[in-house]
C-alpha cells in the first residue's frame, strides 16, 4: 500500500485498499447502470471514441438477491460509484450497456474520495471504488 503525507497529499490520488480499510465493500456488485467517460484534451474538450474510464452504478449483490426473492424492488437500496480504470485499449473492448444485470467481483477493490457535482463547483464527498480489473461473477 503506498504511503501518503498528511502535508502534500493531493486527496484525489488517494487510494485505500478496500480490504485493509475500516470502509465495508460488499464482495460483489449488481450493475444496475453504466456509462463510459471519454478522455479530455488540454482545452477540456472531450477526445472522440477514447475512453478514460467505466462508471457503475452498483448495488450490494447479496442485499439485492435477498429484495428480489421477497418481492422487494431492488430499487429501495442506495447504490455506490465503481469505476473501471485499466489500459484504453481494453476499455474500449467493453461495452457499458452490455455490464448492466451483471454481477461483478469487489474483492480486489481500492478506495478513493469522491467528486460530487454541484452546478459550477463540487467537492469531494464520499467514497468509490475502483477496479482494475472487471471480474463478472455470474
Amino acid at each position: 500500500m503506498e504511503k501518503y503525507s498528511l502535508s502534500d497529499i493531493k486527496l484525489k490520488d488517494f487510494r485505500a485498499i478496500a480490504g485493509q480499510s475500516n470502509v465495508e465493500v460488499p464482495q460483489t456488485g449488481f450493475i444496475t447502470s453504466a456509462h463510459s467517460t471519454q478522455r479530455r484534451n488540454e482545452d477540456n474538450e472531450p477526445i472522440t471514441n477514447s475512453c478514460a474510464k467505466i462508471v457503475f452504478t452498483v448495488l450490494d449483490a447479496i442485499k439485492a438477491k435477498i429484495l428480489e426473492e421477497n418481492g422487494i424492488s431492488a430499487k429501495e437500496l442506495k447504490g455506490f460509484t465503481v469505476e473501471l480504470e485499466m489500459p484504453e485499449k481494453e476499455l474500449l473492448k467493453i461495452k457499458p450497456i452490455d455490464c448492466v444485470g451483471s454481477i461483478i467481483s469487489l474483492e480486489k477493490s481500492e478506495l478513493a474520495p469522491l467528486w460530487v457535482q454541484r452546478g459550477q463547483s463540487g467537492s469531494y464527498n464520499g467514497l468509490k471504488v475502483i477496479l482494475h480489473d472487471l471480474e463478472v461473477v455470474v
